[in-house]
């Protein structure tokens, strides 16, 4: 990025132009790399920076008082901003975005690797890094909480999902929390289904729910393709 960016120097373009030899270029040229690896908040502060340098001075290298705080370039166009990726939401992002690939595509060739190395259970959502894990899988764990924050499980079985632990309500995960019963030994979701599997044990709910949780559960359809 850098010899990049100071090849550029001589010329003589407007704010305009930069900003779209910026976005076509500078912003492009670690796609790749950052939709595997997580890479350090250091080095995307200072791809940041280098960015913003090019932008205000027109040099990478050279030195003065921009104009505007660096950051503001990174608001939207409707809020005054030029809409330029931050480098390490733009990492997180990517790499979030191969984690749900992660958990949509199970039988690809990739996925079966890592799953053979780092959760032989087949639950991404409850896997871990250990203390010797891949680069690539230590990145994956840590986008994997950006992801949790709004992914939520489909039920099919429920043989795969934990009642109390894992994201499966809809409206109380949007609210920070799950179920709050908190049964031990720790149940499944199948658990509280009828022996069929096709519908929800409303007895066996209100026992131990709140009526706020089992009016939502009562809106949660059984998919066929759930877990």
């Amino acid at each position: 990025m850098e010899i990049k960016g100071e090849s550029w120097k001589s010329l003589t373009l407007p704010h305009g132009g930069k900003e779209t030899l910026l976005k076509a270029v500078i912003q492009a040229i670690p796609t790749f790399i950052i939709s595997v690896f997580l890479l350090p908040a250091s080095l995307t502060k200072k791809m940041d920076s280098l960015l913003y340098r090019f932008f205000w001075l027109g040099s990478i290298k050279k030195k003065a008082i921009p104009w505007r705080k660096g950051e503001v370039l990174n608001d939207p166009k409707s809020e005054g901003g030029l809409g330029f990726q931050n480098f390490h939401l733009f990492n997180l992002s990517l790499l979030a975005k191969q984690c749900w690939r992660l958990l949509n595509e199970p039988e690809a060739l990739w996925v079966r690797v890592l799953r053979g190395l780092y959760f032989p259970n087949g639950v991404f959502s409850s896997s871990r890094k250990g203390s010797s894990s891949s680069w690539i899988w230590e990145s994956f764990c840590y986008a994997k909480q950006a992801l949790d924050i709004g992914a939520i499980r489909v039920i099919g079985s429920g043989e795969n999902t934990w009642f109390h632990k894992d994201p499966w309500v809809h409206p109380l995960h949007n609210q920070g929390h799950n179920i709050s019963s908190n049964l031990d030994p720790p149940s499944r979701v199948k658990d509280w289904m009828n022996q069929e599997g096709t519908s929800w044990n409303f007895d066996l709910l209100r026992r131990h729910c709140t009526s706020e949780e089992v009016e939502a559960i009562s809106h949660i359809q059984i998919s066929l393709e759930g877990t």
